[in-house]
């Protein structure tokens, strides 16, 4: 093949790109523990600080009490705020993001149960978000001269058009879900998936930012910890330095967060009951702690 014709085959798409996890010591920077047994640190995960894809998780609230006012059933609140942010680039664009959450016990080999997700929010269904319109339209155009043997029915020349407009809708796709543990019979991860709008015109990439909330009902008091994993997937335009980039905010699997049940209360906690949070998941109030101004659902997927 001419190498010219490859060449311009080759720079015909964006270059995109899938960001996994990786177990790799020698990668990048991770987020650790420091010290080693801190308890529910604030930066859950810090992407990219020297990159032009930059993202970063924060623990936004952490609440440790109990499901009902019989304190029977210790529970804990966790919300999580996210960026996914590109600077210095018109182009390049986070596509979609998934992120997860799997709770252990700290004390391994006990026998005890991990922590069991009760509700999480949003996207308990699937939801739309931030709609575009991109108005779309076809025209048929018809022309021409009739034959001599027409002119006792018809004019010399006849012009006929038509035309259709629509206007089609486009949302951010928003899902969840929650992941089985087959050990202990119980739903021990939950995890949080974000797609750009399908809309050709309207490639903005995802939300920049977003909240996240999970209720955990626990079997005890011990400490527990919960591995967060991320998946990003981005598209560069044509800037290879972009791509470049982006690899660079690859980063090896950040430090597990440790929870510890008698911690303080951490971060916005304000007007909810610790010793009743089942109610949370019961009123949608779950739902009313990841709302962000301009983010809200706007449709729920069919």
């Amino acid at each position: 093949m001419d190498p010219q014709v490859q060449t311009k085959e080759a720079w015909s798409n964006p270059l995109e790109f899938v960001l996994y996890e990786s177990d790799d010591q020698g990668g990048y920077v991770k987020t650790q523990n420091v010290p080693a047994d801190r308890t529910q640190r604030r930066e859950v995960t810090a992407r990219g600080n020297e990159s032009k894809f930059r993202v970063q998780v924060t623990l936004r609230t952490c609440l440790h009490g109990f499901l009902d006012d019989t304190e029977s059933t210790p529970a804990t609140l966790i919300v999580l705020d996210a960026q996914f942010v590109v600077v210095n680039s018109n182009k390049a664009r986070f596509k979609s993001a998934e992120l997860k959450l799997e709770f252990t016990n700290g004390k391994q080999g006990e026998g005890l149960s991990p922590p069991e997700v009760v509700a999480f929010a949003p996207f308990r269904t699937p939801e739309r978000m931030n709609m575009t319109f991109d108005d779309r339209g076809s025209k048929v155009s018809l022309g021409g001269s009739l034959g001599i043997q027409a002119l006792a029915t018809a004019e010399l020349r006849t012009d006929w058009e038509r035309q259709s407009w629509y206007t089609q809708r486009y949302f951010d796709r928003g899902s969840a879900g929650t992941g089985y543990n087959p050990e202990h019979d119980c739903m021990n991860s939950v995890w949080w998936a974000l797609q750009e709008s399908g809309n050709p015109h309207e490639k903005h990439g995802i939300s920049p930012f977003c909240r996240f909330a999970v209720l955990l009902k626990r079997s005890s008091q011990e400490p527990f910890e919960a591995k967060f994993s991320l998946k990003l997937d981005a598209a560069t335009g044509f800037d290879l330095f972009d791509a470049w980039s982006f690899r660079k905010c690859q980063t090896v699997v950040d430090d597990p967060l440790k929870f510890s049940p008698f911690a303080e209360p951490q971060g916005e906690f304000q007007g909810l009951d610790a010793k009743n949070l089942g109610k949370l998941a019961a009123d949608e109030a779950l739902v009313a702690l990841t709302a962000v101004p301009g983010l809200e659902p706007l449709h729920r997927a069919i």
